[in-house]
């Protein structure tokens, strides 16, 4: 048994060591194979973490719905925008600015494609920067953790972000004001990556960014 840490807390769960795993064309040896006692009526059969492409380079491709896993940079990543990516804990984080006011508030956010979301603020982050009733609330979310925990979030409208220097307006946002066990200061979810052509180059920790044709649809 391991202790795996998420965003409503941690829980212990078993793991598998040695399994050969195939992606594609590719097989992929020696890797561990977490079990995971998600809450029955959850729509997925497994999850695919960032460290195991280790060294590769990640594209995704939202517009043709595409995951390209290579070894080097392709000759197009001059036309993106590149920001600094940051691992905290095995996990890709960028560096996000939230204005409250004139205010400029910075803070690394995660990069999780399984979250269907946009933008969640963890309770150490939100608390420390004093960010409930500081923007409209538009509704109330809940989620709830693999350990069963329940979390209350305030649906707030952030009138501005900063994401790798792109401006995005009245942006929603779950501003969690239940307190958990979580060291996750905040993440991004699918609902805002799938706006953007994003090639990950976990090697030299870079990021590269460009807007597709999905960065004005509505959220």
């Amino acid at each position: 048994m391991v202790l795996n840490s998420g965003g409503n807390g941690a829980s212990s769960e078993s793991k598998s060591l040695n399994n050969n795993v195939t992606l594609g064309n590719e097989i992929y040896a020696g890797k561990e194979v977490l079990g995971i006692s998600y809450p029955e009526g959850e729509k997925l059969d497994g999850l695919i973490g960032w460290n195991f492409f280790e060294d590769k380079i990640v594209e995704i491709d939202y517009e043709s719905k595409e995951l390209l896993i290579s070894d080097k940079l392709p000759d197009y990543y001059v036309r993106y925008t590149k920001t600094k990516l940051k691992f905290i804990d095995g996990l890709p984080y960028i560096n996000v600015t939230v204005y409250k006011g004139k205010k400029k508030i910075k803070f690394w956010t995660m990069l999780d494609t399984g979250y269907n979301s946009i933008f969640k603020v963890y309770y150490n982050t939100v608390t420390a920067n004093n960010l409930l009733n500081a923007y409209p609330v538009i509704g109330e979310s809940t989620s709830h953790g693999t350990d069963g925990t329940v979390v209350k979030s305030d649906y707030a409208l952030l009138p501005r972000v900063e994401i790798a220097g792109y401006q995005i307006y009245n942006m929603p946002a779950d501003l969690v004001k239940t307190k958990v066990d979580s060291h996750i200061p905040a993440l991004f979810g699918g609902n805002l990556l799938k706006r953007f052509h994003i090639i990950l180059d976990f090697k030299n920790k870079e990021v590269y960014l460009k807007p597709n044709i999905m960065i004005n649809s509505g959220f």
